[in-house]
């Protein structure tokens, strides 16, 4: 596993900027769809629902469904580079809207749209990961049944910001370690099937 806690230690002399989230981004919920979202064959239009996430709810998988450009608020459609956070449920996870695809993500998510210079967005999807800030997003949920966190304390989080450069590095090795989590997963899945089709083949 690639360490994070190392490339911390270090930066640890560095004195960092400290600057609240609202900021360096936008920061808008996603677009309120009053009934179920089906799929029309004929849509142009990707709509990210929490189904479309994969396990680690650190991108998407599979195929979202579709709707037509008359059916959404076009100042609700994603750039390449959006960054989107589950703002409902236990799982405030953040990853990039990185495809080319038209879409929308709906109103269970953030989305934030780095405007400031002073941060990459690969960078802010790590701190915003980390277990420190995930720890204090999690007192932060309200809600009896549902829990979820508000626009306005959200926009409120502050972000510790090193040079741009160690900001690549510190995104660098956290996609990779990303991907290996990834890649674990899919072996020990693959392993559990082999193990399973095995046993049954004596029966």
């Amino acid at each position: 596993m690639f360490s994070i806690k190392l490339i911390l230690h270090l930066f640890s002399n560095q004195t960092l900027m400290q600057i609240r989230l609202n900021k360096l981004a936008d920061i808008f919920t996603g677009q309120t769809f009053r009934t179920k979202v089906d799929n029309n064959p004929d849509g142009e239009v990707w709509v990210i629902q929490m189904k479309d996430l994969n396990k680690n709810y650190t991108g998407i998988s599979g195929q979202p469904n579709t709707i037509t450009y008359d059916d959404v608020s076009r100042n609700q459609l994603l750039r390449k580079g959006d960054i989107l956070l589950l703002a409902k449920g236990n799982n405030n996870v953040a990853f990039k809207y990185d495809s080319d695809q038209p879409a929308v993500a709906v109103s269970l998510f953030f989305v934030i749209r780095v405007k400031s210079s002073k941060i990459i967005p690969d960078y802010l999807i790590w701190f915003i990961n980390n277990h420190n800030t995930q720890n204090y997003l999690a007192t932060m949920r309200e809600g009896a049944s549902v829990s979820s966190i508000k626009k306005s304390i959200f926009e409120e989080l502050c972000i510790e910001i090193p040079e741009i450069r160690k900001q690549e590095l510190i995104a660098n090795v956290y996609r990779l370690s990303i991907c290996e989590e990834e890649l674990m997963r899919k072996l020990i899945e693959e392993k559990q099937q082999f193990i399973q089709n095995a046993l049954a083949k004596q029966l």
